[in-house]
C-alpha cells in the first residue's frame, strides 16, 4: 500500500516539475497572442484552436522530440537532426530555423527575441499544465486502484469496508473516503480532549459525533 502512495504523489510531482521555469520577464498570454496571429494558420498549438493542418501539431511540443508528431511527413533533415524541444533549442530554431536544421520545411524564423521567449513561455504553460493534468490522472488511478485492492484500507470494521456497494461511481466513492477519513481524524482527536480534560481538569469530554456514525451512501 505505501508502495501506491509513493507511486501517486511521485507522479504528481514530477508531472508539476516537468517543465523548466520560462526566461524571465516573458509572457504565456502575449505568446498565445502572437501565435495566433504569425502561427495559427499552419500550426495547431492546443486542441481547439482552429490552427492549420499545413505544418504539424504542436500540441505539447515542448519536451518533445522533434519530428515526432503523428500523422505528419517530415523532412529527413529534421527527423535527422535528433534535437528535443526544449527552451535553448526552440530559442535557436525559431531564430533561424534554416540554420539550425538545414533543409527543414519550416522557413518562417520568429526575429524578435522577446517574441521567441514569449512563445516559448506559452508552450511551456501549455506542457506544465497537461503535466499536471495526466499527473492527477495518474495518481487518481493510482488511487482507485489502491481502493479496489484494499477494500478495507483502514483494517478495521467500518461501513468503509463496504462502500463499494454503496457509491455509484469512482470519485463519489473517493470524495466519500475522503469524508470518512477526515471524521475518523475527528473522532480520535475528540477522543484525546476527552483523555486530556479528563486528567487536568476532572472533566469528561463527550465527542459528538462517534466514528463512522455517517457512512458513504
Amino acid at each position: 500500500m505505501r508502495g501506491t502512495f509513493v507511486t501517486v504523489w511521485s507522479g504528481i510531482s514530477l508531472g508539476l516539475l516537468a517543465a523548466s521555469p520560462p526566461a524571465l520577464g516573458a509572457d504565456a498570454t502575449a505568446g498565445k497572442t502572437f501565435f495566433t496571429q504569425q502561427c495559427s494558420i499552419c500550426h495547431s498549438a492546443e486542441p481547439g484552436d482552429t490552427g492549420g493542418a499545413q505544418g504539424p501539431s504542436l500540441i505539447g511540443v515542448y519536451g518533445r522530440h522533434a519530428a515526432s508528431a503523428a500523422g505528419f511527413s517530415y523532412t529527413g533533415a529534421l527527423r535527422a537532426a535528433n534535437l528535443t524541444w526544449d527552451a535553448p533549442t526552440l530559442r535557436r530554431f525559431l531564430a533561424s530555423p534554416a540554420t539550425v536544421v538545414p533543409g527543414t520545411a519550416m522557413v518562417i524564423a520568429v526575429p524578435n527575441e522577446s517574441d521567441r521567449d514569449n512563445l516559448i513561455a506559452y508552450f511551456q504553460n501549455l506542457s506544465r499544465t497537461q503535466s499536471a493534468t495526466d499527473a492527477a490522472s495518474k495518481g487518481r488511478r493510482d488511487l482507485i486502484a489502491l481502493l479496489n485492492s484494499h477494500p478495507n484500507p483502514l483494517e478495521c470494521r467500518s461501513p468503509l469496508a463496504n462502500f463499494k456497494s454503496h457509491v455509484p461511481d469512482d470519485l463519489d466513492r473517493l470524495a466519500c473516503v475522503q469524508t470518512e477519513l477526515r471524521r475518523m481524524v475527528h473522532h480520535y482527536l475528540s477522543l484525546w480532549i476527552g483523555y486530556v480534560s479528563n486528567i487536568s481538569f476532572g472533566k469528561v469530554y463527550t465527542p459528538s459525533r462517534p466514528l463512522w456514525s455517517h457512512p458513504c451512501p
